[in-house]
Formats: C-alpha cells, structure tokens, sequence
C-alpha cells in the first residue's frame, strides 16, 4: 500500500513545486534615487522579504517591467512607482515622507502587493510615509496594477496615468537620470618593442553617467593624464625616457548590469596630446637630448564598475590602444641608435577611484 502511494504523493509535491515556480514572475526594475537613499539591492531585499514571486532581472524584455524614483521635493522626499508590460504603462503610484528609507520602504510595499496581492504587508520597520489614496490597511485591491494604457504620443501629448513634470518628478522619460563623478586613477601601458618601454599613469577623471539599468544606458568619461617610462637601455649603453600629457575622451553607448552592484562598459576612446623623448647622457651619449612629438592614441576598453557606498565606486579597464603616429627616436650616439620607436598596439590597465557629487 505504502509503495502505491510513494508516487502519488510525490507527483502531487512535483506539482505544488511546478505551481510554484509558474506563479514566479521575472521583473526588470529601472531603480533612480537621489543620493542618501537605499540602494537598488536593499529596495529589492524588502520586495523579498515580503513575497518570495518576485525575480528581478537587470536587462530590459518583453514582461513585466517596474520604474521606481525617489527624489527631494522641498522639504519632503517623494516617490514615485510605474508599472508595465511590454510597450504600455499604467498610472504612477505617489509617496512623500521627510526620510527617503521611509519612501522606498513603501513603494518596495506597492511592489510586493502589485507582484503578489497576498504578499506580507505588515510592516518591516516602523512607517512614516504618506500614501495619498490608501492606508496601511487598505489590501491587495487598490494597490493592484493600475489598468495598463499606452505611453504618450511623442509629438508632446500627455496621458493622464503620466505623473507631473517638475522638479523631482519623473516624466514619461524619467528613467534617465545623470549622475556626475569626479575621480583619480592609476594605469599602466607597455611599448612592446625591442627594447620593451614600461609606462606608469596618473590622472584626473570625470564621469558623466545615466545612471538607468537599461542596456542603452551611456557614459562619457574625460580624463587628464600624465604618463612616464622608466628609462630604456639599448646594447651599446644609450639610454632614454619618456613622458606623455594627454586628455582623453572615453564614450561608453552600453550599460550591462552583471550584479546590483557590478556593471560591465564597452568603450571606445580616443586621446591626444604630446610625446617627449628623453636621451639620457651616458657611456655612448655625450649629452641629453630631447624631442617633442604629438601623441594620438585611439583606444578600444572594458570597463568594470563597482558601487561601494555614499556615492564611491572603483572602477578598472583594460584594452588595446593604436597609436595614430609610429616615431622612431634616433639620438645621437656613435653609432647613432633607435633608442626606442611607438609600436602599433599598446596594452593598458587602469584602476581608479570616483566619488559622485551630482
């Protein structure tokens, strides 16, 4: 009897485990907050800890999508929630409070009801926030999903599910948000020639960034640098450095989001400035000698990102620099000696520091 019934039961678990598995849902969630709140990882912490239905992704599809803001309106902070499918969005859900955790508290609130009307709404810390059509007792009907209507017209018309435009509110478009980072960095490069030229870096970097989770999500990045060899020897003894200032624009067109708190860019960069060679007097140079060249260096880089907190974050890139001229520094040594030349590709690798400040 208790082997005829092994299968049965175990069938019946597969199925409350299939039935749970199909009622999850995966969301893409477009997090911006002014600087001081939560993080995206803890906003989603509290949709977890209120409904196990919720799977955030970070790149956009076709399902199911939530954009939720949070921004300083005066003396309140105030937050907005919008949801969606596909190419259609329903009306905006509003919050204000004095304490941005207390906003993002409730709209992680709206979430979770709106991904599962029996989600868990007692609340995980004592709440403040003002919800301006429901209370805390006010259940899973007034906070389902507002009825879908499509997004407005480009030519500037306004549906009425669209939240008011103005300082802090997000409009139909208001998942962009650009933040500003200033910031250092340490590098290297290497001129893989015979003999081989090791470069050293220091520079000083800002960083334009949007700041959405979309995948067109881009970034400009400028920085000013100075760069230096160490000195380089040929057979016959002849000795020389080097020395690069440059300003480089780096444009990063992708965003793809590898962790809530780890992002990956492709970039392209192109520097320019100017090249100085260095002929060191030694055992088969009589005398120093120096030659000034223009120095152009077009760059194709992987950069990482990671948030720390209070707005830092490290970055690292590596990639492969073409020279857009190849020198060849002769000095004047008996016999005269190519000291060193520009090679065709440059390995580089940066690491570096921002702090947002806007």
């Amino acid at each position: 009897m208790l082997a005829m019934l092994k299968p049965v039961v175990l069938g019946f678990l597969a199925m409350l485990v299939l039935a749970g598995n199909v009622r999850a849902e995966s969301v893409y969630l477009d997090y911006s907050v002014t600087r001081g709140c939560p993080a995206r990882h803890e906003f989603e912490q509290q949709v977890h800890a209120r409904t196990p239905l919720a799977h955030f992704v970070y790149a956009p599809h076709s399902g199911r999508f939530f954009r939720v803001h949070a921004g300083v309106e005066g003396a309140l902070v105030k937050g907005w929630v919008t949801s969606g499918r596909g190419n259609q969005v329903g009306s905006a859900r509003e919050v204000s409070s004095q304490g941005c955790d207390d906003v993002v508290a409730a709209l992680a609130l709206i979430v979770a009801l709106a991904i599962d009307p029996h989600a868990f709404v007692a609340p995980l810390s004592p709440p403040t926030a003002r919800f301006p059509s429901e209370s805390a007792t006010s259940r899973p009907a007034s906070l389902a999903p507002a009825t879908v209507v499509p997004l407005p017209l480009p030519n500037g018309g306004a549906a009425a599910s669209t939240p008011p435009s103005g300082p802090g509110h997000p409009g139909s478009r208001s998942s962009s948000s650009i933040a500003l980072e200033v910031g250092s960095a340490l590098g290297g490069s290497a001129w893989l020639t015979s003999p081989v030229a090791l470069l050293g870096a220091w520079g000083l970097t800002l960083v334009g960034e949007d700041t959405r989770s979309a995948l067109d999500a881009a970034a400009i990045q400028l920085t000013l640098a100075y760069a230096k060899s160490q000195i380089v020897h040929t057979t016959n003894s002849a000795g020389a450095r080097f020395e690069i200032w440059s300003a480089e624009l780096a444009y990063c067109p992708l965003r793809i989001q590898l962790s809530s708190e780890v992002l990956l860019r492709p970039c392209g960069a192109l520097a320019g400035g100017r090249l100085t060679g260095f002929g060191l007097a030694g055992a088969s140079l009589d005398y120093e000698s120096t030659s000034h060249r223009r120095w152009g260096l077009v760059s194709e880089l992987a950069q990482v990102r990671f948030r720390v907190r209070n707005g830092w974050q490290l970055f690292s890139d590596v990639g492969i620099g073409e020279p857009l001229w190849h020198y060849r520094f002769v000095f004047l040594t008996t016999p005269r000696t190519t000291i060193a030349k520009v090679p065709v590709l440059v390995p580089r690798l940066n690491l570096g520091l921002t702090w947002l400040f806007l």
